[in-house]
């Protein structure tokens, strides 16, 4: 496999480096990662966008007092566009939901495991992101000063 391109994007840039700083060291270095938030991912560029492997999204984006399933929305859109994505959350029903597309801190396995292994795997598990949807439905929502999602 060559160097995979590892996209990252979360609700906050310190999460976003942390997690990037984490998945690189997983992977002993042999990745190249970018990383953003949902309000800067207009930022990266196209490129960035069109060679990645993966995107790792955060599940949740806060819109004030509200939680947004932000990741989900994005990873849905990117999903169909052919793009494989995993949705991570410091929640903890991962072991519960079993679905390749999420990780939390209940996952079976750890978190540079799950990446390594949806890198390896090359399926993008799109059909897992209806479950997601039925799970976060609530969190489901349009914000009230809406802005498209990144559609491809």
């Amino acid at each position: 496999m060559d160097t995979p391109s590892i996209v990252i994007i979360t609700d906050s840039i310190d999460l976003s480096r942390a997690l990037t700083r984490h998945i690189r060291c997983a992977l002993r270095e042999q990745c190249t990662c970018f990383f953003s938030t949902y309000e800067t991912r207009s930022r990266l560029s196209r490129e960035a966008f069109d060679v990645a492997d993966l995107f790792v999204l955060e599940l949740f984006r806060s819109y004030g007092y509200r939680l947004r399933a932000e990741g989900l929305l994005v990873g849905g859109n990117l999903m169909g566009h052919g793009k494989r994505c995993l949705i991570m959350s410091s929640l903890s029903r991962g072991d519960a939901l079993g679905l390749r597309v999420y990780w939390d801190l209940s996952s079976v396995d750890s978190l540079g495991n799950r990446v390594r292994s949806m890198l390896q795997d090359g399926a993008n598990h799109a059909s897992e992101i209806a479950q997601l949807r039925d799970e976060f439905a609530r969190h489901c929502f349009t914000p009230a000063h809406h802005h498209p999602d990144f559609s491809g």
